[in-house]
């Protein structure tokens, strides 16, 4: 069964297409900050993972997204995600 998100209007969440090399939408990310929750679907929008993303990368936070980026919004974006 395909899942399809069409809009992600409700308050707290924000969502990106996740874009290929070619620019075609291969899945979705949806993050609510209020809990930190990160959520990546496939293009049948079926959940891959989740997560709580716990900052930028430093040397007590090896898992972080990279120092360069201070928010996870950013991060996103400069990955070539489109947000909705």
């Amino acid at each position: 069964m395909k899942i399809t998100i069409y809009s992600w209007s409700t308050k707290g969440y924000r969502a990106w297409d996740r874009l290929d090399k070619s620019g075609n939408v291969n899945g979705h990310v949806v993050y609510h900050k209020e809990t930190n929750t990160l959520v990546a679907y496939d293009a049948d929008g079926v959940p891959k993972t989740m997560n709580r993303p716990s900052g930028p990368r430093s040397d007590k936070n090896p898992n972080g997204w990279p120092s360069q980026f201070k928010t996870l919004e950013e991060y996103l974006s400069a990955q070539g995600q489109r947000e909705r």
